[in-house]
């Protein structure tokens, strides 16, 4: 890579305003010296910290109101948002019945261990929301979320939100206390939605995006320690978890690597034009690269009896191997040319996932097998989609196919298809049920042939 390029923080924020989440607005009264910090509220007795990170805390046909809440979090100071703020939610169902800890005769319909309850963190703007379902009345009192907010300096509030025209706040023990947490709820197509902007009584900390090792640099020390992070070589903390996601996207992958190799470069190649398609081949011995238009990261899981081996890279890319997960970068930018093996072993192997991202930071669909004719997939329209994705492929002979759904961490979704099919064109038509927003990966696999369609799932 030769020397690396330190950036200080001021040149970051020039450089990196591509990778970073939208500027949100403040609303202007929270914009002030003066403010008062949002008031406690009970934690009440079903609270579990092990909830899992989602924004969708319920499913689309849990019963009840839809409604959406988000807000802005700021520190001590009334003016600076605090990122990276760790917010856990939880709330009882339209019965007024609490999941997991009560046995509830109505909604759960994906008998989910966490029904109603999920955490999520801040992105740079302090911003935050979830998606779930208007709570019910519970032993007399209002209808409310429960929330905990955890800042980065490790101070904690526990609160919880009221709704405007509940004729049970004339009783709550704690309605004097609650007048800025009582949250007036706006029909729209898709639910009520309101908000809630929270004052806590944090220090705001520099996190500056990509410097993982928090040395105030970013440099391939901070690359390493990213795909350290993909590979679970470490378990990053809540900081490192949020500096590490420099696209704030919420998946720390390759793609955050080569955000942060462009930015250590002082380069953007946001108009560069990706390859359609990166095509990859399997033999006894080592997984092939046949695609020749610039490539910038690969990421993959890989799977089966086998033993990695030594392998030589063209130079300018690095290669990072652990536990059957495998990240190439390319360090050097695109005038360097792709490697043709990328990864070489012994045994019996097979591809799970696959992650490749050009040097425009967008993901390229990838193909195992694709030299082999009998089996071709098209590529996904509209993509990004919503409510349904549409995909063609078609098949020289008869013969089964699977057809699966990954997320982008390559955790199994959903089987699509299993069976078998005659030769000729087909169709799939995909729509997701109760998925959240994010990239996805279609796996299509014949007997000698796999390929993979990266679709982008936008609610």
């Amino acid at each position: 890579m030769g020397k690396s390029k330190n950036l200080s923080r001021k040149e970051f924020i020039k450089l990196s305003s591509l990778a970073t989440a939208g500027g949100i607005l403040l609303p202007k009264f929270l914009i002030s010296q003066e403010c008062d910090l949002t008031t406690v509220d009970i934690l009440g007795p079903y609270y579990d910290g092990d909830a899992p990170f989602r924004i969708y805390l319920a499913p689309l046909d849990e019963p009840g109101t839809p409604v959406t809440i988000s807000g802005t979090i700021l520190g001590q100071d009334c003016e600076t948002p605090l990122a990276n703020t760790l917010v856990e939610v939880w709330h009882a169902n339209a019965d007024g019945c609490y999941s997991i800890f009560q046995m509830c005769d109505t909604g759960n319909s994906e008998n989910d261990e966490f029904h109603l309850r999920g955490k999520m963190l801040t992105n740079v703007d302090g911003y935050y929301e979830f998606h779930t379902i208007q709570p019910g009345y519970y032993a007399g009192r209002p209808k409310h979320f429960h929330i905990k907010f955890t800042a980065p300096d490790e101070t904690v509030l526990v609160t919880q939100i009221y709704f405007a025209d509940d004729p049970l706040m004339e009783d709550e023990s704690w309605e004097e206390n609650a007048e800025e947490r009582i949250v007036t709820l706006t029909p729209t197509e898709n639910g009520m939605v309101g908000e809630f902007n929270i004052v806590l009584d944090a220090e705001p900390l520099e996190l500056l995006l990509g410097d993982v090792n928090f040395d105030g640099q970013l440099n391939v020390s901070d690359i390493i320690m990213i795909v350290n992070i993909i590979l679970g070589v470490i378990q990053p903390t809540d900081n490192e978890l949020y500096v590490a996601d420099i696209n704030q996207d919420g998946i720390i992958n390759i793609v955050d690597v080569i955000s942060l190799v462009n930015i250590i470069l002082n380069q953007t190649y946001k108009n560069l034009p990706n390859p359609d398609i990166a095509k990859f081949e399997i033999s006894d011995n080592e997984i092939k690269l046949l695609t020749e238009g610039p490539i910038a990261g690969i990421q993959l899981e890989l799977t089966g009896e086998f033993e990695s081996k030594e392998i030589s890279l063209p130079n300018g890319w690095e290669h990072y191997y652990h536990n059957g997960r495998l990240v190439l970068v390319n360090l050097n930018g695109p005038q360097i040319d792709n490697p043709t093996t990328i990864f070489k072993f012994s045994g019996e192997i097979s591809i799970f996932s696959i992650i490749v991202c050009g040097w425009n930071e967008k993901l390229i669909q990838a193909e195992i097998g694709s030299i082999i004719s009998n089996f071709k997939v098209e590529l996904p329209y509209p993509n990004p989609f919503n409510p349904a994705v549409k995909i063609g492929y078609s098949t020289k002979i008869d013969g089964k196919i699977n057809i699966s759904v990954f997320n982008i961490r390559g955790k199994f979704i959903e089987t699509i298809y299993s069976n078998d099919i005659f030769s000729g064109s087909h169709e799939l038509i995909w729509e997701p049920k109760s998925l959240p927003t994010g990239v996805y990966l279609i796996k299509f696999e014949s007997a000698k042939e796999v390929h993979y369609r990266q679709v982008i799932y936008l609610k």
